[in-house]
């Protein structure tokens, strides 16, 4: 799985060149065996890339956020995930003085358009802005070889893994191990802050709930406060509608997450359905928000906002309400 070949793509093929059109430079290899490779980097350019592997390989592709417009919502814990991740880059001293890895996990919770994905993409302008690299885990062994040749290659480089649904590796068809091990175990490396994200909590085993050294800070995501849905919404709509029409559309949507607000206005405003129809079919299909109830967790968030809890304090924070 890992071989001699360098760990990084060169220059041609990071913007997007295929493989086998890149020019060969020089040789690769040790022990007898050598591979003609490309123009070769010391360091890998900042930004979100993915790791695969082919008959050659493995390799790291550049990934590319949607298109769509990035928004800090009110009452989102963007803000305390960043600033969390701030004083994480700046003590790695004193986790050196203890003989601790500096490493961090955080999780986020909560019903799809909620805003999970939203956070990922600050956290991932954040790290950028370091000059640092976003990985998102696609394939566990394949993210294991490159954290590690990451690791060899720029050992103090800005780190931070990105693995959203983490609850389908631990689907009984999968290896829950190897994730594991990726977190906390054989295969983890240093300086890196683990980003996971889940729309069902209650699928993930206690090992992965219930260890701090794995994830240290968990958020219950739920439904956009008042404020957010306005901020959501204005940025759809303008001015579209008058704005009589716009408040009460505000007031009306309270419990709809973020994709649910979207296919409103595309229900309503784009194909002209009846609003009060579109509003009870969206609420009548909104799934249940997830909780967190096992065991030492406490806490669980029913309405809007989020809730926060670190496992250094038995204390728990909630958002305030509208």
């Amino acid at each position: 799985m890992y071989n001699d070949e360098p760990q990084c793509k060169d220059e041609a093929t990071a913007k997007g060149a295929p493989r086998e059109e890149r020019e060969f430079t020089c040789w690769s290899g040790s022990k007898g065996i050598y591979r003609p490779a490309g123009p070769s980097i010391q360091r890998l350019p900042s930004g979100i890339w993915s790791a695969d592997s082919d008959q050659k390989g493995l390799y790291l592709e550049r990934m590319d956020f949607p298109s769509d417009k990035l928004l800090d919502l009110p009452g989102l814990p963007t803000k305390l995930i960043l600033d969390e991740i701030e004083k994480f880059w700046k003590r790695r001293h004193i986790f050196r003085k203890l003989g601790f890895l500096h490493k961090r996990g955080i999780m986020m919770c909560g019903p799809g358009g909620s805003g999970k994905t939203s956070i990922i993409r600050m956290i991932c302008t954040d790290i950028i802005g370091r000059d640092g690299i976003a990985l998102v885990v696609s394939n566990i062994p394949n993210t294991i070889v490159a954290l590690s040749a990451l690791r060899q290659i720029e050992p103090e480089r800005p780190l931070v893994t990105v693995t959203e649904d983490l609850d389908e590796y631990f689907k009984p068809e999968q290896n829950p191990k190897q994730i594991l091990s990726m977190y906390d175990g054989e295969n983890q490396v240093d300086d890196v802050v683990h980003i996971a994200t889940t729309n069902f909590p209650e699928r993930l085993e206690e090992r992965i709930i219930q260890r701090p050294s794995r994830f240290d800070l968990i958020l219950c995501l739920g439904t956009p406060v008042e404020a957010a849905r306005e901020a959501y919404l204005r940025h759809i709509l303008g001015n579209e509608l008058p704005e009589d029409e716009f408040r009460a559309i505000v007031q009306d949507t309270k419990g709809l997450s973020l994709a649910h607000l979207k296919e409103f206005v595309v229900s309503t405003v784009c194909l002209g359905a009846e609003r009060g129809y579109t509003l009870a079919r969206l609420k009548s299909n909104m799934k249940k928000i997830p909780s967190l109830k096992q065991g030492g967790m406490g806490f669980h968030n029913s309405g809007e906002g989020f809730s926060v809890h670190y496992y250094e304090s038995d204390k728990k924070a909630a958002s305030p309400p509208d």
